[in-house]
């Protein structure tokens, strides 16, 4: 649902309101900062692992919001980046905790697990490479997303990109409390002596290994959709551009001495010497109007306009 928000964004929100977001950007700043100050605190006093996935998927949502509206090319970028990142590591986090952990033992308190690399050690090991996805740690796509949102964030206001930076810290912070009790904090609970802790089937090992690939390679080379987004992402800069600078442009009688109509290709019906046509045609008619002294417009509104100018003699 979370990543439904994101492609709910660039479908409906900056087409349908391309200027909002501009001239309230810093209110959506605080909203995003707040946003991931409060999930992250709350994600640190959680004692249920699920709900800690969960939480955190919040924090890292509100990274990508923050990108997203940034209105700059990194962070729109970022944003997708991200989004798709979490996808991965979100998925394979909830694997681990709802397919693996919770089926075999039939609970989510982390207090219960602990040594569990002592019993399972490949399901360890995947745990341990999606936990640094979700810390964002270097050489994951999680990275390169959470760098080029942040970026952006900076680009636009450089104390939101301070505060929101903030979710670095935070996220390597549950996320290693998460890890460090379940894999390790001392010997297994005597609980699993009586049931049946097992490492992870081929099915598993096999879902668990392609996301892990999925998060990892591309962020060693990104590239492979960077390049990909860089012409989607031109497109919806220059689109909201446009939208914005229509309000200022002014449809007035320009100056003579100013006007760039003198520059356009003449197109003449038998002119006079004395007089100058001057008007705007479409096409199935001409109306021209007469002009000794001064360059008018004619007061006409047709959809497909063509300036007509004949240089006085």
């Amino acid at each position: 649902m979370l990543k439904l928000s994101l492609y709910g964004i660039f479908r409906l929100i900056l087409p349908l309101v391309p200027k909002a977001f501009l001239y309230y950007t810093h209110i959506i700043f605080i909203i995003g900062v707040l946003s991931i100050i409060y999930a992250s605190l709350s994600t640190l006093r959680t004692v249920d692992v699920k709900e800690l996935i969960a939480y955190s998927s919040v924090s890292h949502a509100a990274v990508y919001f923050l990108g997203a509206l940034s209105n700059t090319l990194h962070g729109i970028q970022g944003a997708i980046v991200l989004g798709l990142a979490h996808g991965f590591v979100s998925s394979g986090l909830f694997i681990c905790a709802g397919g693996v952990l919770y089926d075999r033992s039939a609970t989510r308190l982390i207090s219960y697990y602990r040594g569990i690399a002592q019993v399972m050690p490949i399901f360890s090991i995947f745990f341990f490479i999606l936990s640094l996805g979700n810390c964002g740690a270097p050489l994951t796509l999680n990275f390169i997303g959470e760098f080029m949102c942040l970026y952006g964030v900076f680009e636009r206001l450089p104390v939101a990109g301070i505060l929101a930076s903030s979710s670095i810290v935070f996220s390597a912070a549950y996320t290693i409390f998460m890890y460090n009790r379940i894999s390790f904090a001392g010997t297994f609970f005597r609980r699993f002596l009586d049931t049946y802790m097992s490492d992870i089937n081929i099915r598993e090992f096999y879902i668990l290994f392609i996301l892990s690939i999925l998060m990892i390679f591309p962020g060693i080379y990104p590239s492979i959709i960077l390049d990909g987004l860089q012409y989607i992402t031109d497109c919806i800069i220059y689109s909201l551009k446009s939208v914005v600078t229509m309000d200022v442009v002014h449809f007035d009688t320009p100056d003579p001495e100013d006007s760039p109509i003198e520059s356009l290709p003449s197109l003449t019906r038998s002119p006079t010497p004395d007089a100058m046509p001057i008007g705007i045609a479409t096409e199935n008619s001409i109306e021209l109007e007469e002009s000794s002294s001064t360059h008018t417009h004619t007061d006409i509104i047709s959809p497909r306009p063509v300036h007509i100018a004949v240089i006085q003699q």
